[in-house]
């Protein structure tokens, strides 16, 4: 009997919230869980602020984006960015140029919200060159 990705997937739940994403070899080794169900080429975790988003963790570094960075976006925005729903975005969406991913020339994201119960606190984006 074959394992289905949703069991595989059911099955790993448990060890992502064993992540202690405060050390390095650690925020690396979630993306790494997500490679395992869903192919992408680069991955990025941001806090979420009023005003702003904030890189907390990214599966590659770039000399131009690093963590910490701040990416400020207009109030109107903020109904994209606190809703449960996940989107797969281009390179032309406006939430790809508030975080500066439109000059990396990746041709999909996938963008998911962190929250526990109603409360959105982050997002994660997964880029992909396809």
């Amino acid at each position: 009997m074959t394992i289905s990705k949703q069991e595989k997937f059911l099955n790993l739940l448990p060890d992502l919230y064993e992540i202690n994403l405060n050390s390095k070899n650690q925020s690396d080794t979630i993306f790494e869980k997500f490679k395992q169900f869903i192919d992408f080429d680069e991955g990025f975790i941001y806090f979420l602020n009023a005003d702003s988003l904030q890189l907390k963790y990214s599966y590659k570094n770039h000399a131009n984006y690093k963590v910490e960075d701040k990416f400020y976006f207009q109030e109107d925005f903020k109904n994209f960015l606190f809703t449960k729903e996940a989107v797969v975005l281009d390179k032309k969406s406006e939430f790809i140029k508030i975080v500066n991913l439109d000059e990396l020339n990746k041709k999909s994201y996938i963008v998911a919200k962190i929250f526990i119960k109603s409360i959105i606190f982050g997002v994660v984006l997964l880029a992909k060159n396809e």
